[in-house]
């Protein structure tokens, strides 16, 4: 993916390129999916995000394997004014 162009509060929580986060929430559970990225590249800007923010794959708890190229831009959002 090419000029990808996320904007969040720097509250946001789980960002990434392609993915922000693996978890599926069931009633009543916290189940974690699992997945796995190989052979792919992101490029472009995040701006914003707080815990669990990151080039690729924001919370990659639950990946299996990520094998990706990063050319993405990581700041923060300017405060509120």
């Amino acid at each position: 993916m090419d000029n990808v162009s996320i904007t969040v509060s720097n509250t946001t929580t789980a960002v990434g390129g392609l993915i922000g986060g693996g978890k599926e929430m069931m009633e009543g559970s916290d189940v974690m999916s699992s997945f796995e990225i190989h052979e792919c590249s992101v490029s472009g800007n995040i701006v914003g995000g707080g815990e669990h923010t990151d080039a690729v794959v924001g919370d990659p708890a639950c990946a299996v394997s990520v094998d990706c190229q990063s050319d993405m831009n990581v700041t923060e959002a300017a405060p509120n004014r």
